[in-house]
């Protein structure tokens, strides 16, 4: 009888222990951003890979980069495949000598797609992708593509 209380009370207080939640529970934390939703936190790019993802909010981006350390210039090429949503993607170069260059955005497609070709990327220099969303906000991920062509 004495160990079956013991063991009543022993229970009890570790299922009162366990099943408490903190007054001190409240995340007063600041917010965090994750990779790739800003230029600083790009995701690199790795050329002929596809990436999947998708947009958390209206305001949320995807940031991709890919340096180009292949001793000459290269001429890029991609895909977006988008399913319902309208994104958009926009291309940004930092050269060598570290001028960079306006955002420039790819032309939308029919059947849902972004597409872009034959933009140089100069050897030395560092390409920037952001991926964005335009209009109503629908939580469909995306598909990227990214080619790197020789120019020789």
């Amino acid at each position: 009888m004495k160990l079956k209380k013991v063991l009543t009370v022993l229970f009890t207080t570790m299922m009162l222990l366990t099943m408490s939640s903190s007054v001190f529970a409240a995340d007063v934390s600041p917010k965090i951003s994750g990779i790739g939703d800003t230029k600083e936190t790009a995701i690199t790019l790795i050329p002929h890979s596809q990436y999947n993802l998708f947009l958390s909010n209206s305001t949320d981006q995807d940031w991709y980069s890919w340096t180009n350390n292949t001793g000459g210039d290269v001429s890029s090429a991609g895909y977006l495949n988008q399913g319902n949503v309208n994104h958009r993607v926009g291309f940004m170069i930092k050269y060598a000598n570290g001028y960079e260059s306006d955002m420039l955005y790819a032309m939308n497609k029919p059947n849902h797609s972004v597409t872009w070709l034959g933009f140089i990327i100069p050897n030395g220099a560092t390409v920037y992708l952001v991926v964005e969303q335009v209009g109503e906000f629908k939580n469909e991920g995306y598909h990227l593509l990214f080619f790197g062509f020789p120019m020789d």
